[in-house]
């Protein structure tokens, strides 16, 4: 079980802090790869929406704007 924030000391605080921030980094690389896929391979009848902004606006908590940033992520990777 993990431990409670508030026990960490100084140091643990602060190296979770930076692990976690390497992890959410790596998780947002995921995010944009699986987004490349979704607008290379999934139609748009399956989203349901005429691309992947509206799709992921609509099934996550992202707003249009961090959602139209993750597309065109997701696009320069295909340049």
């Amino acid at each position: 079980m993990a431990t409670e924030i508030w026990q960490l000391g100084e140091s643990e605080l602060l190296a979770d802090a930076a692990d976690v921030s390497h992890q959410i980094q790596l998780l947002e690389a995921r995010r944009i790869a699986l987004v490349a896929e979704i607008d290379t391979r999934v139609s748009r009848e399956k989203l349901g929406f005429p691309g992947p902004a509206g799709w992921l606006t609509s099934t996550t908590l992202l707003t249009p704007s961090k959602a139209n940033k993750i597309v065109a992520l997701a696009r320069g990777l295909k340049n």
